[in-house]
């Protein structure tokens, strides 16, 4: 476990703070935190490193989605999401979740493959996977 990360839910007014911060970072791989949560069950989690919010993950319960993963950039390249995506896995395996379906975009393969490591999967093609997580 990496020291200092933790995961938990948004309220309403922290995913506005969200949207803010992500407005204002450099780097505009997503356009926002959520997308429709009536519509596919989104539930946004706050990543935090030492106290401060570091990023965000958006999973969808339909079809049981990691979507959008967002580390600002002061962050990146420190583990930080890494160690967000292992305890996410660990909340989705407690409330039963078997498996979970990533898009990988960009040059973000080395990282889900860090995360993913020794976990089963299915390559769908064109960056998709629905990853076995289920113990």
């Amino acid at each position: 476990m990496f020291a200092g990360v933790s995961i938990r839910s948004a309220s309403a007014e922290e995913i506005g703070v969200l949207e803010t911060k992500l407005k204002a970072d450099p780097d505009q791989r997503t356009s926002s935190v959520v997308r429709g949560v009536d519509i596919a069950g989104e539930h946004v989690f706050i990543i935090e490193y030492l106290g401060q919010v570091a990023g965000f993950c958006t999973y969808r319960s339909e079809p049981d989605e990691i979507f959008p993963l967002f580390i600002f950039t002061p962050f990146r390249r420190q583990g930080i999401g890494e160690e967000a995506m292992r305890q996410l896995i660990v909340l989705l395996q407690k409330d039963g979740r078997t498996e979970v379906f990533i898009e990988v975009i960009n040059d973000a393969g080395p990282f889900w493959s860090k995360v993913f490591a020794g976990y089963q999967y299915t390559d769908h093609g064109f960056g998709k996977y629905t990853i076995q997580i289920s113990k």
